[in-house]
């Protein structure tokens, strides 16, 4: 019985250290405190194919990704990728604090989407984990994830007045605020379902313009 009840507590004793060498190890997230020190223009310079008659012809290309703190858990996000053919990516909303990464959900639209802004060590990159997010802002080629826009490659935003004038900007902060308010209201968002959501916003009176009751 002894030898039975020393095995139990060397068990417990391996388990617990085990969860706390875990979670020492677990790797610690690299969204900064301070937003505002992602902030900026980040770009990338690629080549993009184009197939015409039998031939391949290659043009240049830039994708751009701005980031813009728009409070202290939130960003206003603008990416815009190049992909073969013309085609292109085009996203842009308010992506609030989750974890290591940033998140943002639109119920606007179709089915609705949701993108990750992951910002690690080397790179900021976009995550689409249901491909939802592809769908309703891409072309046939274009798609959300193998972008990686280095910190070496990023510049101050010259033009701030300009960007929160812009369409893209207004439009993120009415979606944004809405959002929140259906989240002050109790409402859970079924994120797969963009034309439910809108339902629930308008029987709580929740506006589509304005955000506002």
């Amino acid at each position: 019985m002894k030898k039975l009840t020393l095995f139990a507590f060397l068990v417990l004793c391996g388990f617990g250290n085990a969860s706390a060498a875990a979670e020492r190890h677990a790797p610690s997230s690299v969204l900064p405190k301070d937003l505002s020190k992602l902030e900026g223009m980040y770009w990338y310079n690629t080549k993009t194919d184009f197939f015409n008659n039998g031939k391949t012809e290659k043009h240049d290309a830039t994708d751009v990704l701005e980031l813009v703190p728009y409070d202290m858990d939130s960003m206003y996000f603008r990416a815009s990728l190049q992909f073969s053919n013309g085609h292109s990516c085009s996203i842009s909303g308010i992506a609030e604090r989750d974890q290591g990464r940033l998140t943002y959900y639109d119920t606007t639209y179709g089915n609705g989407c949701v993108l990750h802004v992951v910002p690690t060590s080397t790179s900021v990159t976009l995550d689409d984990p249901t491909s939802q997010c592809r769908a309703m802002s891409c072309g046939a080629r274009g798609l959300y994830g193998y972008e990686q826009f280095s910190p070496k490659h990023k510049k101050k935003i010259t033009y701030m007045a300009k960007l929160k004038n812009s369409t893209q900007y207004q439009e993120a902060v009415v979606d944004y605020d809405r959002l929140k308010l259906a989240k002050a209201r109790g409402i859970s968002p079924e994120w797969s379902n963009a034309k439910a959501m809108l339902g629930i916003y308008a029987f709580w009176g929740i506006s589509k313009v304005s955000g506002r009751p």
